[in-house]
């Protein structure tokens, strides 16, 4: 558990992403449904990036690479929610992380 009192000492203006909306686990849940991290950071920035999953931050995956780590019994890295655009995903990162750090 955070001491609450170390959370002021810490680095002004963190820019926090969580990609999805839903099923996060609640300790890597930074945002309002969470376990609230960003709101108590010092001018903290908080980015959700939706639909979206723990995966789809990693590359772009090649046709029928899912269904072969489903065969696998692989991690779905691959797999992401209806309606993502992991390229789009990639780009709403990059301007978040550029943004966060002023660039």
């Amino acid at each position: 558990m955070t001491d609450p009192a170390t959370l002021d000492s810490t680095i002004p203006g963190m820019t926090l992403i969580n990609l999805g909306n839903s099923d996060r686990l609640g300790a890597a849940d930074v945002g309002p449904n969470g376990n609230m991290l960003a709101s108590r950071l010092p001018d903290a920035n908080y980015v959700e990036i939706a639909p979206a999953n723990h995966f789809t931050f990693l590359g772009t995956c090649k046709q029928r690479a899912a269904q072969m780590l489903e065969d696998y019994g692989d991690d779905p890295i691959c797999t992401d929610p209806e309606g993502t655009n992991r390229a789009a995903v990639h780009a709403q990162l990059i301007e978040a992380i550029t943004s966060g750090l002023g660039l």
